[in-house]
């Protein structure tokens, strides 16, 4: 009997240490991590896009760097998705980062063409960490209202 009532004190705490786990600010963490790693590697497929049209860069070495981002973020994405599905932040934010692997895979192709302008001009056009940008922070103030 005394052991049901000490279960029935302490049921709560696991109860509440799992909402808070699996809440809103447990998704909007996820993101920043998953946002800095893609942003690092939309960073340096920038670099490298610019320096590879600029003749600094061996061909080998940008078409490489931008597959291998382009994985890197396709991961994150089917990470993101995989630990906090559902959630329509999360979807969205996973469709992003497979649209920057998209772009990241364009850029790899038209390397291997030659096409210095375009890589060039979709060097310059990937976002900073700073643009993106998902509202994690409006809901965890909506949160401690």
């Amino acid at each position: 009997m005394s052991a049901l009532r000490t279960l029935g004190r302490c049921w709560p705490l696991p109860f509440l240490l799992c909402l808070a786990a699996c809440g809103a600010g447990s998704v909007c963490k996820q993101i920043a991590r998953s946002d800095k790693t893609v942003a690092s590697w939309a960073a340096t497929a920038a670099m490298v896009g610019q320096r590879w049209a600029a003749g600094d860069v061996p061909t080998s070495y940008a078409r490489n760097t931008l597959a291998k981002g382009a994985r890197q973020m396709r991961s994150e994405a089917a990470a993101l998705a995989r630990s906090a599905g559902g959630d329509p932040l999360v979807e969205t934010t996973s469709t992003r980062y497979v649209q920057l692997a998209a772009v990241l895979t364009r850029m790899e192709a038209l390397a291997g063409t030659g096409n210095k302008a375009e890589v060039a001009q979709l060097a310059a056009a990937l976002p900073t960490l700073e643009r993106l940008d998902h509202r994690c922070s409006a809901r965890g103030q909506a949160q401690a209202s």
